[in-house]
């Protein structure tokens, strides 16, 4: 199953632009598009670590060496969900 999408934020026409994409992904198998897909993502997500420390006597897990009770270590949490919307294409 192949799956596109697209809004007004990136496209004037975003129908348009859904099927065109669509179009284009007909044309590979699918090996080839979880690969790009896959290399798309790590960029993005090979970026951030996480480290939960055993001895940490708070028992805080620590997002971008933010705790993740503190509003950084949520901004570094949401930064990392929404990675996956800044792919274009």
């Amino acid at each position: 199953m192949l799956l596109t999408a697209q809004t007004t934020f990136r496209s004037e026409d975003p129908r348009q632009e859904a099927l065109n994409q669509m179009e284009a992904a007909k044309l590979h198998p699918y090996s080839t598009l979880l690969d790009s897909h896959t290399a798309d993502h790590r960029k993005l997500f090979d970026r951030v670590s996480l480290e939960v420390h055993s001895d940490d006597t708070a028992g805080e897990a620590e997002v971008n060496a933010e705790p993740i009770g503190t509003s950084r270590g949520y901004v570094g949490i949401f930064n990392l969900l929404l990675n996956g919307c800044s792919l274009i294409g």
